[in-house]
């Protein structure tokens, strides 16, 4: 984010242009405040975790070698993040006193949650695949076969990953488009775990915030690798 003196915009020049910001409006007796509530609207919503924009660009900088690999793996359950910008996959490693099926999806990115800015991992799609066994109970009310694997990537209607921003909620055009790329992103997830020929039967779903939003087994490869 560049200021407007051309210099690199850090922590520190994000909270004087929030104290400038809070400023105004409390200053503005005019009746013009509103403008400075959005620019400190804006600010705060782009900017919810300070000094965190030199982060955003190189992957490698927000992934955690330690917990993460890219060696894509069927032979244990694990949770991953897909990079829609470098069409990237990450797993978690398979550790000594780690169960990378239940670990939480942000131990996954360097430095700690308030380190972390949400437009890094707005880019990133989060998933769970779960080899046979390894699974229990329904999903969004939806009864699951756990004796054979699954892979279940999240589903957001209302977030576009490429720019990280929300979408309005009346946009039904632009969440229509949204949902037809993350389904193309999920069985592009798919297509990579399946490429692995894996020994098991594998069926893949999106799952959504509610029940109506989720779509369940979309597609399933037969252990031999035949597709129905």
């Amino acid at each position: 984010m560049q200021l407007d003196n051309g210099q690199q915009d850090t922590g520190q020049g994000l909270v004087i242009q929030l104290v400038v910001l809070i400023w105004r409006e409390f200053n503005n007796a005019n009746g013009k405040g509103g403008v400075a509530a959005f620019e400190l609207a804006r600010l705060a919503e782009a900017n919810t975790c300070l000094g965190t924009y030199r982060n955003i660009v190189a992957t490698e900088k927000n992934i955690s070698r330690h917990y993460c690999t890219r060696k894509l793996r069927t032979d244990y359950a694990h949770i991953g993040l897909y990079d829609v910008l470098q069409q990237q996959l990450w797993v978690a490693k398979k550790r000594f006193g780690v169960d990378p099926i239940r670990a939480g999806h942000a131990q996954l990115f360097a430095g700690t949650k308030h380190e972390m800015h949400v437009v890094e991992r707005g880019r990133f799609i989060y998933y769970w695949f779960y080899t046979p066994g390894t699974g229990s109970g329904f999903i969004r009310g939806y009864p699951i076969e756990w004796k054979e694997g699954h892979l279940l990537v999240k589903l957001d209607p209302v977030w576009d990953h490429r720019v990280s921003r929300p979408i309005r909620a009346t946009d039904m055009s632009k969440i229509e488009r949204n949902v037809d790329q993350q389904y193309e992103w999920g069985q592009q997830i798919f297509a990579a775990y399946t490429a692995l020929k894996p020994r098991f039967s594998l069926s893949w779903h999106l799952i959504g915030p509610r029940p109506t939003d989720s779509m369940f087994y979309i597609q399933r490869v037969e252990g031999a690798g035949g597709i129905r």
